[in-house]
């Protein structure tokens, strides 16, 4: 099966808050879930373009959804993740944090990494990512470990979900 990577759609808005920077917020927690933390954030968009998107990922690892994207996909999110309640214009959107974090999921003998210090473990970026497809099975979202990656990977199927159902904004990178 195909993975990928959502990427930032050009000329439509992204959605922010002032109380708290939500892409380092979901960094910090690594996979693990957030929602005993999370409280009811206010966002807003930033100004940059079209506002009838259905996914904003200027924030990854946490992805913002429009309601509309939100029930099409429902259960794979719940089971993936969990959708955190914001205070969005026009109650238009919910956050998503993808918990299904598959430690080892990665090949690291074919996986390409461009490392800072290999001894410290610091890594620049992954070049090429190749994945244990015994581990990964069917997975529809997933992620890795945050020491190799901050991404999260979504399968074909949910891409061409999407792409049937016309949601807008969504730009996939295939990675696998």
């Amino acid at each position: 099966m195909k993975y990928y990577i959502l990427k930032p759609a050009e000329g439509f808005d992204w959605i922010w808050s002032d109380k708290k920077e939500l892409r380092r917020f979901a960094m910090d927690y690594e996979g693990l879930p957030i929602k005993n933390d999370w409280t009811n954030l206010e966002i807003d968009y930033v100004d940059r373009g079209r506002r009838d998107f259905d996914v904003c990922v200027a924030t990854s690892p946490l992805f913002i959804f429009s309601k509309k994207a939100v029930k099409l996909l429902y259960s794979v999110l719940e089971e993936t993740g969990e959708l955190l309640n914001v205070k969005s214009p026009n109650d238009a959107y919910v956050a998503y944090h993808c918990t299904n974090l598959i430690s080892d999921a990665l090949d690291l003998e074919n996986t390409q990494i461009k490392w800072l210090d290999k001894e410290k473990g610091w890594i620049s970026r992954i070049e090429k990512y190749s994945f244990n497809d015994e581990k990964i099975k069917d997975s529809l979202i997933f992620r890795v470990s945050s020491k190799y990656s901050y991404d999260t990977f979504f399968s074909e199927k949910i891409k061409l979900l999407i792409e049937k159902n016309n949601l807008k904004a969504f730009v996939f990178e295939e990675v696998y």
